[in-house]
């Protein structure tokens, strides 16, 4: 059995510096200290905002190590914290110990946690390992641009000057829209924040924010995705052949507007215990992964959300049966990631197809279902909170405190509503 592997933060006072004697000052060096099979070794450890040692006084070491350490402490704790994590991280990833083996994965892991890259690549394993595809990819896709600006990204040279040259060259260059540079910046801002609770990225190099010197992300400017209630009617009374792709498009585009504006994913994710009589209960899968408590959406499903339910669900009833036989159990979640997008893309594409054969002058995206309940749900006099209770915005704080407090009776009158012109 092997003997266990121990780690501590030590302050070694066994020597100093010569600059420090020179000056008459008592700064030792901060290190790890390894213990294994009653032999010691002590690993020097790097301040990744200054690159040097991490060299304090013993008054310093007790307020950094201590219970409460002020700001500038508290950043060499959190450092501190995050290189003794990855070193327990190294020592658990090795079958059978010893120094040789953890010095050569650390001294790597060490160097790849001032990589952004690296970082990125990480996480997205990470992603993809939890069955969080479509985050994998949107991930993979803003280091993909990122590194084709600069081949080499360490976390100390996102400054506000870089990132202000990168928003540059995506718009001038690339061409690309500021809102995908949003996107990407997003995620790169995600990628920071996750090094600076893992203790790997100092907070006072942090480069974004709304202050001024500090760079603040773009958001690109909205444009008209809401259709009037005229152009809905269109769609509901446009004529397809039955069973066609044309007619199954409609058909979800129109279920996805009835039902609280959910997403094409969530239609394709729902499970035949999710509905109860005239009521369809889920979690979006967008904040399944990411919250820690689970907010459940309630839908009342109107006469033609239900007519579309029987037209187009699964023969099988049993509870843990797909409502709508697109997916299959058992599928990866690259494989049901790839379903999902597939159908998405159809949907898209013929309906936009009927939105031109009706003369409706907007795009008609999935998107326009979900932006068009929102919409015409507040100008049908439904507050902001039932509204954003029906989205599934547990994301915006204004709104939270509001969530719990409407019930399915308020939904059902907010669902018969929306087809008014009927």
């Amino acid at each position: 059995m092997q003997m266990k592997v121990t780690t501590e933060i030590v302050h070694d006072k066994r020597y100093t510096k010569k600059e420090y004697l020179d000056l008459g000052e008592e700064k030792y060096p901060v290190k790890i200290r390894v213990t294994y099979n009653r032999k010691q070794k002590y690993y020097i450890i790097i301040n990744p905002e200054t690159k040097l040692s991490i060299d304090v006084t013993e008054a310093d070491f007790k307020k950094i190590t201590g219970e409460r350490p002020r700001v500038e402490h508290k950043e060499l704790k959190i450092i501190l914290n995050g290189i003794e994590e990855t070193a327990r991280e190294v020592i658990k990833s090795i079958p059978v110990f010893t120094f040789p083996d953890f010095e050569l994965r650390f001294l790597n892991r060490r160097n790849d946690a001032r990589d952004a890259y690296a970082a990125f690549d990480k996480y997205v394993l990470s992603l993809t390992n939890e069955g969080r595809v479509g985050s994998a990819v949107s991930y993979k896709a803003a280091k993909v641009s990122l590194s084709s600006f600069v081949s080499k990204l360490m976390f100390e040279d996102v400054t506000p000057d870089f990132l202000k040259k990168y928003e540059k060259w995506m718009t001038e260059k690339n061409k690309s829209s500021i809102t995908t540079v949003g996107i990407y910046l997003r995620s790169l801002k995600s990628i920071i924040n996750k090094a600076i609770r893992e203790g790997t990225y100092s907070p006072s190099l942090y480069p974004f924010g709304q202050e001024e010197g500090k760079y603040k992300i773009p958001s690109g400017k909205g444009f008209k995705r809401a259709l009037e209630l005229s152009d809905i009617e269109k769609i509901f009374k446009s004529e397809t052949a039955a069973g066609s792709s044309e007619d199954k498009a409609k058909d979800f585009w129109i279920f996805s507007y009835l039902c609280n504006g959910i997403n094409m994913k969530d239609i394709l994710l729902l499970k035949c215990r999710d509905m109860s009589h005239d009521v369809i209960t889920f979690v979006r899968a967008k904040t399944a992964g990411t919250t820690s408590e689970k907010k459940s959406i309630q839908i009342h499903l109107t006469t033609k959300a239900k007519e579309i339910i029987e037209k187009w669900r699964s023969k099988k009833l049993q509870p843990d049966e797909f409502l709508f036989p697109i997916l299959e159990k058992g599928l990866s979640p690259q494989r049901e990631y790839e379903l999902i997008q597939q159908f998405t893309k159809m949907v898209n594409k013929y309906i936009r197809v009927i939105a031109k054969d009706a003369k409706i002058k907007f795009d008609v995206t999935t998107y326009s279902a979900r932006h068009s309940f929102s919409t015409i749900s507040l100008r049908k006099g439904a507050s902001i909170e039932l509204i954003a209770e029906s989205l599934g915005h547990t994301n915006i704080k204004t709104t939270q405190s509001y969530l719990a407090s409407f019930g399915i009776e308020a939904k059902k009158k907010l669902a018969e509503s929306l087809t008014e012109f009927e």
